[in-house]
């Protein structure tokens, strides 16, 4: 049976969650559909990054993230099993797991400070239309685009 964590979500926090979303869509059949349905936010935090910094910090890292807000970082063994051509898949479960436990903590510490600075900033508005943005190029890159090649 399949997990539906997203249906009891109002928000979906990632760095780089364009990569999460289209995982997500190919993944879970009704991913797209549901997140429409249920009008779910997403923010990014390496975009929400972009826009604190005065669109300096344009591909940040959230192992350099996590260390600016306060975390410890984050060891990137599977990421540099990932660079040598391993897939998700064949990565050990618990190696994984735990990896992936660490990544959604720190993802949250940053969250939490990025969205008291916007609010201190006054810029929450900006933020969420370019998280909405964001959202809306997914969907774009997910259906495509029709043309009228006639004319």
């Amino acid at each position: 049976m399949e997990n539906n964590w997203w249906l009891e979500s109002q928000l979906l926090v990632g760095h780089n969650i364009r990569f999460d979303l289209h995982y997500s869509a190919k993944t879970f059949p009704t991913f797209k559909e549901d997140l429409l349905k249920n009008g779910t936010r997403i923010w990014c935090t390496q975009l929400a990054e972009y826009l604190l910094t005065g669109q300096q910090a344009m591909w940040s890292k959230l192992q350099d993230l996590s260390v600016k807000y306060g975390g410890s970082g984050k060891e990137d063994e599977v990421g540099a099993l990932m660079k040598a051509g391993m897939e998700t898949e064949e990565i050990p479960r618990a190696m994984l797991m735990s990896y992936l436990e660490v990544d959604v903590n720190e993802s949250e510490r940053v969250f939490k400070a990025q969205y008291r600075q916007a609010q201190d900033l006054g810029i929450l508005p900006l933020m969420w239309s370019q998280m909405e943005a964001l959202l809306a190029t997914f969907f774009m890159r997910e259906n495509g685009m029709c043309f009228d090649m006639t004319q």
